[in-house]
């Protein structure tokens, strides 16, 4: 297996609910936990508290008194301290191995897959220009989320329900500045070659 081309992308989700000044600007912010696990200096009391039973603070109690100095150390309800993380300090979270999303309520065709989910995979596992196969692309919907994240793709049925289906889901393609509008070949493998349409 040749692991240069093989791509499993991080993809990270906003997860930001609150707000708090900073700068004159609103910015969004989350709580980051200071108990962690780990060898080093770094389980000596910080304001008279120690870390949790059999962990460590995640840094030093130097670097945790100059975060207080710098306001940036936030008091839970339970006196616990926690680190505030702006948003324009990090990604966001990482998005983790269960997903849940919903079908379409009102589906185009049976087996219309939730195109965010489809989004999420594509973003994941293949990189800008990329080809993405459907053999079964039934909506279409893979082949939509393909052409609005930037990849090539190669969309397959046999169903003419599905192949219409696919079609006019192509088509609702939003174009704009960063997506390009949908060009492709429709080809027929029941008849001769010379059948084959450019659309």
């Amino acid at each position: 297996m040749n692991q240069e081309r093989n791509t499993l992308k991080k993809i990270w989700r906003n997860f930001f609910q609150n707000l708090i000044k900073k700068e004159e600007d609103t910015l969004r912010f989350q709580f980051m936990h200071l108990g962690e696990t780990e060898n080093g200096n770094s389980n000596k009391p910080f304001k008279g508290i120690l870390p949790p039973k059999g962990r460590h603070w995640r840094t030093d109690i130097e670097t945790l008194e100059q975060w207080d100095k710098e306001g940036l150390i936030e008091w839970s309800t339970n006196g616990n301290p926690r680190k505030i993380i702006y948003s324009d300090e990090r990604e966001g979270k990482r998005v983790q191995d269960i997903w849940e999303f919903k079908d379409p309520q009102y589906p185009s065709y049976p087996t219309e897959k939730n195109s965010d989910l489809l989004d999420l995979i594509i973003k994941t596992s293949s990189n800008p220009k990329s080809i993405i196969l459907d053999c079964f692309c039934g909506s279409g919907t893979t082949l939509k989320s393909a052409q609005i994240n930037n990849r090539r793709w190669i969309g397959i049925d046999q169903s003419d329900v599905a192949i219409k289906a696919t079609l006019k889901k192509i088509e609702t393609v939003d174009v704009s500045l960063f997506i390009e509008k949908p060009e492709y070949d429709f080809i027929n493998f029941e008849n001769t070659p010379s059948s084959q349409q450019k659309l």
